[in-house]
């Protein structure tokens, strides 16, 4: 994967792009903005744009995303604390 940085006085966002592997495209972005005024939350915005190599079924690749973003959420929380 590569990955673009992008810092502002309001939030942070990380784009990704796949540079090799099992889709013919899988890119996105994550978004950090503050999300209160003590600033101890944060809102995270995933963005995800992805096409298999393979025909699946829509139901399939949604139910893959969704198991995995709750594993990438889970080690964010631990890499943040």
């Amino acid at each position: 994967m590569d990955y673009i940085k992008l810092v502002t006085p309001t939030r942070t966002t990380m784009r990704f792009q796949m540079v090799r592997g099992d889709y013919l495209r899988n890119r996105g972005s994550w978004t950090f903005t503050p999300f209160d005024a003590a600033g101890k939350r944060t809102l995270v915005r995933y963005d995800l744009h992805c096409v298999p190599k393979m025909r699946s079924p829509d139901a399939a690749i949604t139910w893959g995303t969704k198991r995995n973003i709750r594993g990438m959420l889970k080690k964010l929380r631990t890499m943040v604390r």
